[in-house]
């Protein structure tokens, strides 16, 4: 006769994760068949980490933008401050904003190199 299988607790699943981001040992579903390689909690673990690292600088960009767009049309500090913080939290409609309507390099003509002649 086949015996039921007991359904995981919240507690065993907790604890697997934990084992699982600490590498000791990988994931089990309490019959003794393994689920997860040892190394994927690391990774996962890692790639959460890049993922973060990622999104900081994505933010800095654009409250650095912000900064030195405001320091060219030559905005006051507390000026400049108010909206890099504001840019630095809402990257996404900051990007877009500046490339369309604020980037000052754009809309900048060379001068022509050499004197009158």
């Amino acid at each position: 006769m086949k015996q039921k299988k007991e359904p995981i607790t919240w507690n065993q699943y907790g604890m697997n994760i934990v084992h699982a981001i600490r590498g000791d040992e990988p994931f089990t579903d309490g019959s003794g068949a393994t689920g997860m390689p040892m190394g994927f909690g690391m990774s996962f673990f890692m790639s959460i980490i890049l993922i973060f690292v990622f999104a900081f600088f994505f933010c800095y960009g654009a409250a650095r933008l912000s900064w030195c767009y405001n320091t060219f049309n030559g905005g006051s500090s507390a000026t400049k401050m108010i909206y890099s913080l504001l840019c630095f939290f809402f990257p996404n409609f900051y990007y877009p904003f500046y490339a369309l309507f604020l980037d000052p390099v754009c809309g900048r003509v060379k001068n022509q190199v050499g004197g009158k002649r």
